[in-house]
């Protein structure tokens, strides 16, 4: 899904950053790319390139755990039983606002597997995201490892939800949709909802001196990592126009 945005993204116009662990589907032309291999990797590469972005998209499966002590040589198969200790890996994209300090549109992924809408609408305020894109990856057929997939997007206002087809004219339909929120948001600060997002005032005022000026390259951040999923990606520039995608 990741790729499949910032090709969307590319398409419009915008410069994308994709911070992305290993995967065999080939790298978008003309977009800026950072590997990494392991979530460690991906934390340090968003903290350094978040802040050149307008908005930050986190679509890939960070892994919630690591290895605590990882051995240079093989295992030896001696006990009946192994014991792995396992410590928490650093969470991205609860980092993003209050820790990397951004001030951008926030987009999250979230893959579950039970009550996708409210676990959804519990990570939008958790994270303290604008957007959070769900979907139910105990589906057969969608999600990943698969080149289809059906989602829902929650953000304060409402839910929507987009039925099942290709990953690429579901990146076109969300890069519309992530780009125009982003736009509203600009246009009307100050009509920006506040409850879901206790550092709104701050933001509303960053947003209104931009708005007769040039805006600094789109945030757009993905991360995926080689420990656990796929994707993530970074950074796009604004063009500041808009178009259907071609399918419509």
């Amino acid at each position: 899904m990741g790729y499949a945005l910032a090709k969307a993204f590319l398409r419009r116009g915008d410069q994308v950053l994709l911070i992305s662990g290993p995967t065999s589907i080939d790298l978008p032309d003309h977009a800026d790319f950072m590997p990494v291999e392991s979530a460690e990797e991906m934390y340090r590469a968003v903290e350094q390139s978040i802040a050149s972005c307008d908005i930050a998209i986190f679509c890939a499966a960070v892994a919630d755990y690591t290895v605590a002590d990882p051995q240079k040589q093989k295992i030896k198969k001696l006990a009946d039983t192994l014991t792995l200790e396992l410590t928490k890996t650093k969470d991205i994209l609860g980092s993003a606002r209050h820790t990397f300090g951004f001030s951008g549109t926030l987009v999250g992924f979230a893959a579950e597997t039970e009550n996708v809408e409210e676990y959804a609408k519990s990570k939008l305020h958790k994270k303290n995201c604008d957007m959070i894109v769900a979907n139910d990856v105990s589906q057969s057929g969608i999600g990943f490892d698969s080149s289809e997939n059906e989602i829902i997007i929650v953000n304060p206002f409402e839910t929507i939800r987009l039925p099942r087809q290709s990953k690429d004219n579901l990146g076109h339909l969300l890069a519309e949709i992530f780009s125009d929120y982003h736009r509203a948001r600009q246009d009307s600060p100050h009509e920006w909802p506040t409850s879901s997002m206790p550092y709104a005032t701050d933001r509303m005022h960053g947003w209104c001196t931009l708005l007769n000026k040039p805006m600094k390259p789109l945030g757009f951040s993905l991360a995926p990592l080689s420990q656990v999923s796929k994707i993530h990606l970074l950074r796009i520039s604004w063009n500041g126009h808009f178009r259907l995608p071609p399918f419509c």
